[in-house]
């Protein structure tokens, strides 16, 4: 596997077949990579994956161009504790996906999110601009301040996630 070894990643089909994983990996999963790869889809879920929206999500994936997308959401390992992670799911030059997971501060009952790279930079720049709009001694000015720099950071692990699983 072609990324920092202490990165947990995983690289799956563009099907969903788990074909390797880092050491970090399967130590976030609690697992061993055979018995990674022998776990149907959905496995480290905590909670139930509905299939016909699953379905409907990857459609709408598949129609924009299987674009980066990063996310939180909580994965029950092999042990049956939850831990939440953040994700980047990006497409790798040799086809396949790489998937860099990350242990997120969240409490692991937080609502999944899922979003792209872009609209991470979109939102991130469309808060600066209105920074810009509005006075330091506005109440509403330390808020977006501090959206400016959770975007900020945001888009900064992911691309930095996305280098690695190149």
């Amino acid at each position: 596997m072609d990324t920092i070894v202490d990165t947990a990643a995983v690289v799956v089909t563009p099907e969903g077949v788990v074909i390797d994983a880092t050491p970090a990996a399967l130590e976030l999963i609690g697992v061993t990579i055979d018995e990674l790869k022998a776990a149907p889809r959905g496995a480290f879920a905590a909670r139930p994956i509905d299939p016909s929206e699953q379905a409907a999500l990857r459609e709408q994936w598949e129609q924009a161009g299987t674009p980066e997308i990063g996310g939180e959401t909580t994965i029950r390992r092999a042990d049956g504790v939850d831990v939440r992670v953040r994700y980047v799911v990006g497409r790798r030059a040799d086809g396949m996906f790489g998937v860099v997971l990350r242990r997120a501060e969240a409490r692991p009952n937080a609502p999944d999110t899922m979003f792209g790279l872009g609209d991470v930079l979109t939102a991130w720049r469309a808060a600066e601009r209105r920074l810009e709009t509005i006075t330091a001694d506005s109440p509403e000015w330390s808020s977006v301040q501090q959206e400016i720099t959770r975007l900020r950071e945001t888009y900064q692990k992911l691309f930095e996630a996305r280098r690695q699983s190149a």
